[in-house]
């Protein structure tokens, strides 16, 4: 079930509503992880029972963890506790890129093994899971002693699929205590429209664009087709994740909770240190918290310092998929991460013209998603070289019609002004007078058009891909 389907707009958040505020307060956590599980188990209902043991094993470590008074027995216990995590991740994650690479190296089958199925937002709920009980063990949050309430914490819906990745300390009382007031509802509702219209409006566009250029036999096209698939990407990508995370922010709204924000106009950064400051927040504040900042930070050593930023992105690539090129995609944001810190990331703060900086940061940005969008290492370097050493079409001349046709570039197009120009002038200040009027009379009026306009597209459109679902 994903937030933009119509089953989850008419049948699953209206009832969840109705009988959530109806209930007395004490079943409230009850009836939402009830709808959480239910949610998780639409599409997948085997991996239930992977998500509900990971949740029981990690309830019995932090108790134990917790009874435990002996430090030295305590990070044992986090360690043990911490290898089942990883272990579990890396079986259903990683286990058919291993084995696959295992056997092409030994150029035959060497190991036959089935194929394993992912498990949808096991990268997410597993690391939420791990900043509960890396913190209890740190000292800085209580053991939650109720196993209903952890529940609640690493399945709750709206973020558990595809993020924001949720520590537990952000929400430890909201899980004991929330209030949903009319203005935080209506400012969940607000956010999850805004999110609705990203994604169904603008990344379903851009997607249909992306994927037809990417579609393509690689022999088969040409310099202008690579560079309108590499954009549309860029502008799918953006919107289809920041999309989910504003619907996700706003369904925690309606129920109390509160989620960072995951983007700030990531496309608006002037280096790829801001970009990363900007972009998926919540993963780059975990990794900061649990990795880098162990490994030694910049505490260490200028040397030690560009070691560990190495590190972060190689385990961010990994993360992101089983693949060499996510792999090659996070050495390649780390490699840039370390010139940067070198010297370029002073030139660039330095720089008078802030135009310059921004189109440097996009075109690396857009040249890291087009490996990060490619099946291959190879595939992706093609790309690249049809994109830097012109080339008209190959073999055939395509019919363009369908697919560049004036919904999709009109949708295209409003993706470039909310992203690089919307940002210029969202802060601009208004009058008193205007600005009520424009919260209380056109705002609302807006957002509703929008939402209609969604489901018309909804009910119109099969083709409604989430690309973060995957990982």
């Amino acid at each position: 079930m994903t937030f933009s389907s119509m089953t989850f707009l008419w049948i699953f958040l209206p009832s969840l509503l109705f009988i959530y505020n109806i209930v007395n307060k004490k079943w409230k956590n009850l009836v939402l992880t009830i709808f959480s599980l239910i949610f998780y188990a639409w599409g997948e209902p085997v991996y239930i029972l992977l998500l509900l043991a990971s949740i029981l094993v990690n309830y019995a470590f932090g108790i134990i963890m917790d009874q435990l008074k002996n430090d030295l027995a305590r990070k044992l216990t986090l360690t043990i506790c911490i290898i089942i995590d990883l272990g579990v991740l890396i079986f259903f994650k990683y286990i058919n890129f291993i084995i696959d690479n295992i056997n092409a190296i030994a150029g035959h089958e060497a190991i036959k093994f089935a194929q394993i199925a992912l498990p949808i937002g096991i990268s997410f709920f597993t690391f939420q899971i791990m900043s509960y009980v890396i913190d209890l063990y740190r000292g800085t949050i209580k053991a939650q002693y109720s196993l209903l309430n952890l529940t609640l914490y690493i399945s709750l819906f709206p973020q558990m699929i595809a993020g924001p990745i949720v520590k537990y300390k952000d929400v430890e009382k909201e899980l004991r205590l929330r209030k949903v007031t009319a203005n935080k509802f209506a400012n969940g509702v607000k956010f999850f429209i805004i999110g609705l219209a990203k994604k169904v409006m603008i990344a379903n566009s851009a997607a249909k664009i992306a994927d037809y250029c990417y579609g393509l036999n690689i022999n088969e096209i040409g310099t202008g087709l690579v560079w309108i698939g590499a954009v549309a990407y860029m502008i799918q990508i953006y919107f289809d994740f920041s999309g989910y995370s504003d619907m996700a922010i706003g369904l925690g709204k309606m129920f109390g909770f509160k989620f960072m924000k995951n983007f700030d106009d990531p496309y608006m950064a002037t280096s790829i240190s801001d970009f990363w400051k900007r972009w998926h927040i919540s993963l780059t504040s975990w990794f900061r918290e649990y990795l880098y900042i162990p490994l030694g930070g910049n505490r260490k050593g200028s040397i030690r310092t560009y070691i560990n930023i190495f590190i972060v992105f190689l385990v961010t690539g990994i993360w992101h998929g089983a693949a060499w090129t996510f792999i090659v995609w996070g050495v390649f944001n780390g490699i840039i991460m370390i010139i940067e810190r070198i010297g370029l990331k002073k030139w660039l703060d330095a720089c008078p013209i802030r135009i310059l900086c921004r189109i440097y940061t996009c075109f690396i940005v857009l040249l890291s998603w087009v490996m990060f969008r490619t099946d291959t290492i190879a595939k992706a370097f093609q790309y690249y070289s049809i994109m830097f050493i012109p080339r008209a079409n190959g073999l055939r001349i395509y019919d363009l019609s369908e697919i560049l046709n004036r919904q999709n570039v009109s949708m295209l197009a409003l993706g470039f002004i909310f992203a690089f120009i919307v940002p210029y002038i969202k802060n601009v200040s208004l009058k008193p007078q205007i600005k009520t009027f424009y919260k209380t009379i056109v705002e609302p009026f807006i957002l509703c058009l929008v939402y209609i306009a969604c489901i018309m597209l909804l009910v119109a459109n099969t083709y409604n891909p989430f690309i973060y679902f995957r990982f």
